[in-house]
């Protein structure tokens, strides 16, 4: 019982953390407008309906004494809106795109006659929101689809807006998996690239100890990304960088769905040209990237319940050969006296003997703790993997058991 009350308190506990959230940075849109009769007048108690065409959902409301109706958080999608009243034909508004933040405007003008007569507005009045002097771009499900992602980093998309720029050009926003370094995100307006501001779904993504995104969603899972450079509404604006808002898909009505792999390989790429010049001809390092993954929603009951599910997979691989510069053994000694028989002679001095030159690049002490430890470690593993015949070939299991434990202890 106690278990189940435990259970109880925290959904209740996570739900108003959700709802929450959604209060202070919402991912919704709004549907606004005024409703008139024939001659100007306002006809109050119309029925107004926003009908989601993916999901099926319907959002009523009726409009108040001053013919004004609002319908306030809607889910971004395509909606179909309907304005009813007794003594007037129904409009109907076209499907049109409602985008994350914001307000379309429909003001209707109702004609006389039965609400059997369904009149089809020839075109949409145009969205435009004089009241909101937010600065920025929305960058739809399939623009998205349409972009060339490096690394299929969704934070190169805010490269599109303008007024954005990274610092580390085409080779920053390509991150692979999640961000680790401050060239994945951009700057904003001439703003520090730490100063932006990440939500999913109105949730913080925002990884605030190196200033990082802490969660790369898939492209293919957005649904829309809005970026905001300047102006940004109260509920946004506590950054000095652009807030990127980014909005999963959801299910509808119907299934749907897609996969898809990206494969980067060595062996179908041209080899550098400085790796062809040498000679002999250095090789391409052998490297492979693979990313690969889906997306699925659907309904669980129709026009109520829906689900969406994505995956995204990233395989990583490198190799080839490399160089390093490393001591000597003579040079562990003291003896830099190689450093003279080159084709640019190195004189060192002695720093603690007013400078007086080393003679002949040798004696020289090596005081250093750190390279003294570093320098015995070698010595001793040098040792320690130095082949040791056997006395005998047949030898048990156990004997050799005890030689290695004789060895071990000896060493």
């Amino acid at each position: 019982m106690k278990l189940l009350r435990y259970f109880q308190s925290l959904t209740l506990l996570l739900t108003l953390m959700a709802v929450s959230a959604t209060v202070g940075q919402t991912v919704t849109g709004t549907i606004t407008g005024e409703v008139t009769d024939p001659s100007g007048a306002v006809v109050s108690g119309a029925q107004v309906v926003a009908h989601n065409i993916s999901t099926g959902v319907d959002s009523p409301t009726t409009t108040n004494a001053n013919g004004f109706y609002r319908i306030q958080s809607l889910p971004i999608g395509r909606y179909e809106v309907t304005v009813q009243a007794p003594g007037f034909n129904k409009e109907t508004i076209p499907a049109f795109s409602l985008e994350v933040l914001q307000t379309a405007n429909f003001n209707i003008k109702l004609k006389v006659g039965t609400a059997s007569t369904t009149l089809q507005v020839s075109a949409a009045s145009p969205i435009l929101d004089t009241s909101n002097a937010t600065l920025g771009a929305t960058i739809t499900a399939n623009t998205i689809k349409s972009f060339p992602l490096n690394g299929l980093d969704f934070s190169a998309l805010t490269l599109y807006t303008p007024g954005a720029i990274d610092t580390a050009g085409t080779s920053g926003t390509t991150s692979i998996e999640r961000s680790t370094y401050f060239t994945d995100t951009p700057n904003m307006n001439g703003n520090r690239a730490q100063a932006n501001n990440y939500t999913l779904d109105g949730i913080d993504m925002n990884e605030t100890f190196n200033n990082l995104i802490s969660y790369s969603p898939a492209p293919q899972s957005l649904q829309e990304v809005h970026v905001m450079t300047a102006n940004a509404p109260a509920d946004y604006g506590n950054v000095n960088g652009g807030d990127v808002i980014s909005v999963l898909k959801s299910g509808t009505n119907q299934f749907h769905g897609e996969a898809y792999g990206y494969v980067q390989d060595y062996r179908m790429n041209a080899n550098s040209w400085t790796n062809n010049q040498a000679r002999p001809i250095i090789p391409i390092n052998p490297y492979s990237q693979a990313q690969f993954g889906g997306t699925l929603g659907g309904p669980i009951k129709r026009d109520r319940l829906f689900f969406f599910v994505d995956y995204l997979g990233s395989r990583y691989h490198t190799g080839g050969t490399g160089s390093a510069s490393v001591f000597s053994p003579a040079m562990r000694t003291g003896d830099f006296s190689t450093l003279l028989n080159q084709a640019n002679p190195i004189q060192l001095y002695d720093s603690e003997n007013g400078f007086a030159p080393f003679v002949g690049d040798k004696g020289i002490p090596v005081v250093n703790s750190v390279a003294k430890f570093l320098f015995q470690i070698r010595i001793f593993i040098h040792y320690r993997t130095r082949p040791r015949p056997m006395a005998s070939s047949k030898i048990t299991f156990k004997a050799r058991r005890a030689a290695i434990r004789r060895t071990t202890r000896a060493t």
